[in-house]
């Protein structure tokens, strides 16, 4: 049987972990590194989940994802930026 409390518990730990980056990320206008314990494309999927924002996103030469946002439809530059270290 699983234990679906235990898995949305885990979950919202690793929604709390990607906004606390992107929070971060805007409020010190710095880059974040976070460990995220899933696949690039359950992060982008989470993150695209999370705001409405123009976001993009590049595999760095050592694996880690390097993802960006910015306001929709503006030239008011990034919001945040994300070094992210997947673990699948």
């Amino acid at each position: 049987m699983i234990n679906t409390q235990h898995n949305d518990d885990m979950r919202q730990d690793v929604v709390d972990l990607v906004q606390d980056a992107i929070d971060r990320s805007e409020s010190h206008n710095e880059i974040v590194s976070i460990n995220f314990p899933g696949s690039s494309e359950s992060l982008l999927e989470l993150i695209h989940d999370l705001g409405d924002w123009d976001v993009d996103w590049v595999t760095e030469d050592d694996g880690d994802i390097d993802v960006w946002a910015a306001e929709p439809d503006t030239d008011d530059g990034m919001l945040w930026r994300l070094r992210v270290n997947c673990s699948e």
